[in-house]
Order: C-alpha cells, then structure tokens, then sequence
C-alpha cells in the first residue's frame, strides 16, 4: 500500500523527536563542550614556533569576561567571570556546571579551594562557596557589607577561609568557617587597606600599623609580631616550609624578603629597582620568580638571582611547566622563557582586553604538570599539554 503524503510527515517528525532525544541523552551522560560565544578569530593564537613542544588540547570561550586567572585543581578548571563560576573538565575543557557569582573586572583574586569547597571572592566584599562537584551553592556572607568594598586577598587554612577587604583607604579583615560560611570575627580598620593576608595553620599574617602581625586565627587577636616596616605597602605574603615570602614596596626601591616564622628573623633579602611598579610573587619548587621591570628568578634558600630577563612592560606572575617559564605582560603578549636561563625563546600575541576590562596582566596563564591554560583576550581560555 502506498503511504500517504501525511503520513511521511508523521514519521519525518517522529524521526526527528527520536534525533533529538538520543542528543539531549548525550549531553547529559556524555558531555558536549560548552561554547555560550562564538570564538573570535582576531584574538586566536598567532601560528608559528613560540609554543614549540606544546600541542592545543582544546579552548573555550565565554559570554562574559573572565575577572580572575583560571585555577586548576585535580581534574577540574575553576574560571570566575564578571557573572558566573564555572568548571570545566581539565583533559578536554567540558562544562561541568556554572553557578552564578558576580566579579568585577578588576577583581584580582581568583577563587580558591578547600577539599570539596570553591570559595569564590565577590563584589562588594561578598564571599561565596559552591560544591566543586555539583556547582551547588554553599553559603553567601560579608563582613562588611557596602557597594565598592574589594576582597583584596584571601587564604584557606585548617578549613577556614580568612580574607582582607578594602574600600578606598579603609580596610579590615574577617574570617569565616569554610565548611558552613559562619563568620568567626572581623576586624574593620586594623590593617593597612590593601594588606595581603597568609595563613599556615597556627596563625594569620596581615600588615598591621607597624609590620607583619601573627594573628591568633580563631579569635583575631594579635599575638605577636614578626616584622617591622617603614615601606609603604607589602603587596604579597607567600608561605612554604616555614618561611614568609614578601613584597616591600617603597616606591622607586622596593625589597623581595624571606622572613622565618619561628624567630621573625629576616633570612635574606634581594633589592629591585622598580620604577613604582606593582610587584608579583610566583613560588615554583626551588625558585622564587618575581615580576616587577622584567621577571627575576630568585633561589628560596638564599635570595640570590640566578637570572633575569630583558625589561618587559607590566609582568604579570610567571607559571612553569617543564623547561619552560611563561609571563603574560600588559600589552597582551605572552614571554616564553627558558626556566634554566631565562633566555626568552618565543612570544606569542594573545590579544588586548578592551572596554574597561580586566588588565591583560592579571589575567595570567595557569599550569599543572600536564597542561598550561592562556587566557586569550578576555573571553577564551586556550589549553596546551606537551607533545
């Protein structure tokens, strides 16, 4: 028997309702990758040898601009932009989940994790956590509540979450538990307002009035201090094997220190030249890499340079993976460097951030032993793994 004109039709739309069932079943057993903004070709990765001995494992592109550098953790990529947390799958950049969390452009402090926890900095001094499995929010909290306010810093230690915040030339300090968003206390005004913060278990470090103070974590109290300062500002804390890392910046003549936490006592300390330029601190092993004019490698145990490059405009902190050193600096260019010698040995164009976005420095690549992620403008990440 002939089949009848609408019954084709019948069955040409059943066929396609099956189609797209087996599709959507796909997408959620399987995966499918996560592209919410059409690539744009004008800030795709120059062709050529600047990444010899790295082969594109995939990228991703975002519908906002990304605030913050991506963070790795396992198996996952953490990306914070102006509206929304995502995760992404490392090995092949999948979504996971997204949760809504709003970031200004020029929110400079990435997300951090705690086992299963993402606590994410926020607008206006907010601090947020999401499940790292689920994207699930956790809790949402402030001290100091007020449009403007900036989470300036932020360190996770013993299942606490301790953050400074700033406001103009106001600043504070609070701490939260991790797991539940409780907040513990707060300390509006006692540090200087742009204080980097670190914590090692036994205590916090902030900059107060007269220098680095240890504080007591689940109370706040100051117990005792580590360092004088009469420089103006200390931008950054790093802590490994019981020594504090910091910037003192003073203007035109600003000091690297490592400083032992169990006497206070100064262990070295490397003089730069800066120019006023904001410094960054980038642990990595045995080194102790410095962006300020142009990046310094420095040995942990001693201070001393084992070398420096050429002078680069605005570094942001470098990341190594294998033999090699990279730094994106303020003009949309990522440095590749030879992390023995610090010979500069490719160069690649990334593409300039426009409107008011964040600054191209902060936007810094990010690496595991298996890949390096290169934020490429302001709205895609593109992942490298060596050959």
């Amino acid at each position: 028997m002939t089949e009848t004109l609408e019954n084709k039709k019948k069955y040409s739309l059943r066929t396609l309702l099956l189609l797209a069932a087996i599709a959507c079943a796909a997408v959620v057993f399987f995966g499918l990758p996560y592209v919410p903004w059409p690539p744009s070709p004008l800030i795709t990765p120059e062709a050529g040898g600047s990444l010899a001995g790295l082969k594109p494992a995939w990228n991703q592109s975002f519908e906002e601009v990304i605030a913050t550098t991506p963070v790795i953790v396992g198996d996952k990529v953490i990306v914070h932009t102006t509206a929304a947390v995502y995760a992404l799958k490392l090995g092949d950049g999948h979504l996971l989940w997204r949760a809504d969390s709003p970031a200004n452009t020029w929110q400079t402090r990435p997300p951090d994790v705690d086992g299963d926890i993402v606590v994410v900095p926020e607008t206006d001094g907010y601090l947020a956590a999401f499940s790292l499995t689920t994207g699930a929010r956790l809790w949402r909290s402030c001290a100091f509540c007020s449009s403007g306010w900036k989470v300036q810093d932020m360190a996770l230690s013993g299942g606490y979450a301790y953050v400074s915040m700033n406001l103009g030339n106001a600043g504070g300090i609070a701490a939260y538990r991790v797991g539940t968003g409780y907040q513990m206390w707060d300390a509006p005004d006692s540090v200087d307002s742009f204080t980097p913060i670190a914590a090692d278990g036994e205590y916090v470090y902030v900059l107060g009035t007269e220098g680095i103070e240890a504080l007591d974590p689940q109370t706040g109290k100051a117990n005792h201090m580590i360092s004088a300062s009469s420089f103006e500002d200390m931008s950054q804390f790093a802590i490994a094997d019981g020594v504090l890392f910091l910037i003192r910046w003073g203007g035109d003549a600003s000091k690297v220190q490592a400083v032992t936490l169990a006497d206070g006592k100064v262990k070295w300390t490397t003089d730069f030249k800066t120019s006023g330029m904001p410094m960054r601190l980038a642990l990595n092993g045995d080194t102790l890499y410095v962006s300020a004019d142009r990046v310094y490698a420095l040995s942990l145990a001693n201070g001393e340079t084992a070398w420096n490059t050429a002078p680069i405009s605005s570094p942001g902190r470098a990341v190594e993976l294998r033999d090699r050193v990279y730094v994106r600096d303020g003009e949309g260019r990522l440095h590749v460097l030879d992390a023995i010698t610090g010979r500069q040995v490719g160069q690649l164009a990334l593409g300039n951030t426009t409107n008011n976005d964040a600054p191209p420095s902060e936007l810094n690549p990010a690496s595991n032993r298996d890949f390096l992620l290169i934020p490429i403008g302001n709205r895609q990440i593109f992942a490298y793994r060596p050959d």
